[in-house]
């Protein structure tokens, strides 16, 4: 195995001598995933390819690219109170299902290195689609101007929907998966 460290630290692109290579590296340092899952994959579409495979550190800051600063805040409070981790600034979004990954970019299959959790909601696909739905206009995504009451009542509200349990149910509903981690594995679909 050779890494490359790259400028930014989140990414370390690796290479490995064939298939069973790769397999031994899952069973060394993602059992514990590889169990509870049952053999189900978890998938993330990336816009931007790294190489074939690389290992990378989820952002522990993420900021929101479409959703309003406040909702996002809000519902990070929520998920903290709930599951003890903010996980709309750091988690790490895949699914069980390829092709909806794959609206996002290149699908890699994603495995988390060591412990983990996750959360999913069974009535979620994703989470920035609810949020849209329930705050925007006909005219422009977020118009509306919510109250501070209408983001709470909204946040607690799907919140309640979340579980961190049954990730192989979670991996077959295709739903957004959030995962905490350290660090996590990313090989490209198909090599």
């Amino acid at each position: 195995m050779k890494f490359k460290i790259m400028e930014s630290n989140l990414i370390q692109p690796i290479k490995f001598n064939g298939p069973d290579e790769f397999d031994e590296f899952l069973e060394k340092n993602c059992s514990k995933f590889l169990e509870e899952t049952g053999g189900r994959k978890l998938y993330r579409g990336v816009r931007n390819p790294i190489g074939d495979t690389f290992i990378g550190t989820p952002r522990k800051n993420r900021r929101p690219k479409d959703t309003p600063k406040e909702i996002h805040d809000s519902l990070d409070d929520f998920f903290d109170q709930t599951f003890g981790w903010n996980a709309r600034s750091e988690g790490l979004f895949t699914t069980g299902s390829r092709r909806f990954a794959s609206t996002y970019g290149l699908v890699y299959e994603i495995y988390p290195l060591g412990e983990y959790r996750f959360l999913w909601a069974p009535k979620i696909r994703d989470l920035y689609i609810r949020i849209e739905e329930k705050f925007e206009s006909s005219q422009h995504a977020f118009d509306k101007d919510p109250t501070e009451d209408e983001i709470y009542a909204f946040c607690d509200d799907v919140v309640s929907e979340y579980r961190d349990d049954n990730l192989e149910k979670a991996i077959e509903s295709g739903n957004e998966i959030m995962i905490d981690c350290n660090k996590y594995i990313a090989k490209i679909l198909g090599a």
